[in-house]
């Protein structure tokens, strides 16, 4: 009965440390990043028009997700610059 009691405490093994790792995985990550980079010159036309607003989405795909955390997020960004 060695071989039996070894693969009984193998499994328990292997299950103690799944369920440890679904409650305690960590899946915290980097939402969005984005920088709008421009001179006054370049930012001058984009607020002329319009009321003097530019708006800006950018689509930004999420970085794979570790097991356990669900489906890899989808972030869209949208800012907005106005003439004052």
């Amino acid at each position: 009965m060695p071989i039996i009691g070894t693969a009984i405490g193998a499994a328990i093994g292997w299950l103690a440390g799944t369920l440890t790792s679904i409650f305690t995985v960590d899946c915290d990550g980097t939402v969005a990043v984005e920088q709008f980079g421009v001179t006054g010159k370049q930012l001058s036309p984009l607020v002329a028009n319009g009321g003097g607003t530019h708006t800006h989405c950018t689509y930004h795909p999420g970085s794979d997700t570790k097991m356990f955390c669900g489906s890899n997020s989808i972030y869209e960004c949208y800012w907005s610059i106005r003439r004052v």
